[in-house]
């Protein structure tokens, strides 16, 4: 069994999305009422369910501005964790291949959504920042996020 709080804390630290709201709207009829624990096939469907449900708006982020799902989940990611902000912290948190996380950036780059910098002088570590032009699939994919989260 798995308790609410490791639950809750669970899905708050999911990278690809902020889970505060979806947290809210968990239900007590998916815990077991006597002790409020959820069990661990139950977990796993929510999961699965969840990301079925996520991937249906992120396809419309993805259609809207011709991007891939990487392009997609890295701007989002971009967006949503101002603290992470290399290819290695997207690829770390969010468990995307290295090497796609780089193809990604060169195109989002090539796109003119994404620009990379290095800070204090550190030549190993390119720091990446969306770019103007990256505003309206942000704020489209925030409001695609916020449905997301009044489905669940």
């Amino acid at each position: 069994m798995i308790s609410s709080e490791i639950l809750t804390s669970a899905i708050d630290n999911c990278s690809f999305l902020n889970y505060n709201n979806i947290v809210r709207k968990l239900t007590i009829s998916s815990f077991d009422r006597k002790d409020r624990h959820m069990t661990t096939s139950s977990f796993w469907n929510f999961i699965s369910a969840a990301e079925d449900e996520y991937s249906v708006h992120r396809k419309r982020i993805m259609a809207k501005f011709s991007l891939s799902a990487a392009e997609t989940d890295i701007i989002m990611f971009l967006a949503n964790n101002p603290g992470y902000d290399t290819a290695a912290d997207i690829s770390k948190v969010r468990r995307i291949l290295k090497s796609q996380v780089s193809v990604s950036v060169k195109s989002l780059c090539e796109k003119g959504l994404l620009t990379g910098t290095y800070k204090d002088g550190n030549k190993k570590s390119v720091h990446l920042s969306l770019t103007a032009k990256a505003k309206p699939v942000v704020t489209y994919g925030k409001k695609e996020q916020s449905d997301f989260a009044a489905v669940l």
